[in-house]
C-alpha cells in the first residue's frame, strides 16, 4: 500500500493505509509513504515481516498493536527539514489499553528521526530487542502535545542493539526497562489474549 500524494516537495499527512478493525493482522506487506503513512486507528492488531515507510509521525493512531521483525525505513524529507518521527501513538487516558511494540525490528533509512513523540497525553510505545541505526536523534523522543504531562508518557526501550540504541542525550524522562517490565507487551497475549491470533489461517 502506497500513497506518493505530495505539494511542491512539501510534507503533508497523506495516509497509505488505515487500521480500524478489530483482530486484525498482516503478513509480509508494505506500507510506504512520507507523513501518516499507516494510520493504526483502533484494535488489536498484529504486524509480522512488514515493510514500513515515511518520515513523519508514518505509525500514528490509538491501537494495541505489536509489530514483530518488521523494517522501519526513513524516507527523505524535503531540504528545509532536517528530521522526522518515527510514530504519534494518541492514548488518551492511562485506564486505556493501547500501544504501540515493536518487536525484534530494524530501523534504518536516510532521515534522522526521533522514536516517537506524544501525540496525546498516555502516549504508549515500546522498542524491545531492535536494531536502531545512527539515525536515531540523541533525544529519541519529544513530548509534543503532552508537555507538562511527560511522568504519563510510556516510552520505553529495552534490549536494543545499533549505534542508534546509545542513551548518551536522551531526554530525562524517558528510560531503559528490563525485559520483565516490558514482558507484558512483548507477550502475544497482550494483542491476542482471547486466541485470536493463533486461530487464523496462514
Amino acid at each position: 500500500m502506497q500513497n506518493t500524494y505530495t505539494i511542491d516537495n512539501n510534507t503533508v499527512p497523506a495516509v497509505a493505509a488505515q487500521v480500524s478493525g478489530d483482530r486484525s493482522a498482516f503478513y509480509n506487506c508494505g506500507f510506504v509513504g512520507v507523513q501518516d503513512t499507516l494510520n493504526d486507528q483502533q484494535g488489536r492488531h498484529y504486524y509480522e515481516n512488514c515493510y514500513l515507510e515515511g518520515a513523519v509521525d508514518f505509525i500514528f493512531g490509538h491501537a494495541r498493536s505489536i509489530f514483530q521483525g518488521c523494517t522501519l525505513w526513513t524516507c527523505k524529507l524535503p531540504s528545509w527539514k532536517y528530521q522526522g518521527f518515527l510514530t504519534a501513538q494518541g492514548r488518551v487516558l492511562l485506564s486505556e489499553d493501547n500501544g504501540f511494540v515493536f518487536k525484534e525490528c530494524t530501523v534504518d533509512g536516510v532521515t534522522p528521526v526521533y522514536l516517537g513523540r506524544g501525540w496525546r497525553f498516555c502516549s504508549t510505545v515500546i522498542f524491545y530487542r531492535t536494531f536502531l541505526s545512527n539515525i536515531i536523534v540523541p533525544q529519541g523522543w519529544d513530548a509534543w502535545n503532552a508537555k507538562g504531562h511527560e511522568t504519563s508518557l510510556t516510552m520505553l526501550e529495552s534490549e536494543c542493539t545499533g549505534p542508534g540504541s546509545n542513551r548518551t542525550g536522551r531526554v530525562p524522562w524517558s528510560r531503559v526497562a528490563s525485559g520483565t517490565e516490558v514482558a507484558r507487551f512483548t507477550d502475544i497475549n497482550y494483542v491476542s489474549s482471547d486466541g485470536w491470533l493463533g486461530a487464523q489461517p496462514h
